[in-house]
């Protein structure tokens, strides 16, 4: 939420924030769509990481670093015809 928010009102440069969206869908096609972004997410997540690691043992000590970042990714679902809307049910 941060960069979504930070892109609209802040003055820095834009932030990576992107997402898709889709309904009308079978619970089974969901379930396939959601492997298919764990997996894919999963080889992103470990280049990235490889790549980081490597950046921060060649940065160490250097003036000015003092950067750091997060990059996530995630998946989320729901039927849309349960009468029980997230974070209304009973605790």
């Amino acid at each position: 939420m941060a960069a979504a928010a930070d892109n609209l009102l802040g003055d820095r440069p834009k932030t990576l924030e992107r997402a898709v969206f889709y309904n009308n869908l079978t619970d089974g096609s969901v379930a396939d769509l959601q492997k298919q972004a764990e997996d894919e997410a999963h080889s992103v997540l470990v280049s990235l990481n490889d790549s980081a690691h490597k950046k921060q043992s060649e940065d160490d000590g250097q003036t000015g670093a003092t950067h750091r970042f997060r990059f996530g990714v995630y998946f989320y679902r729901e039927d849309e015809e349960d009468p029980v809307s997230p974070g209304t049910e009973d605790r």
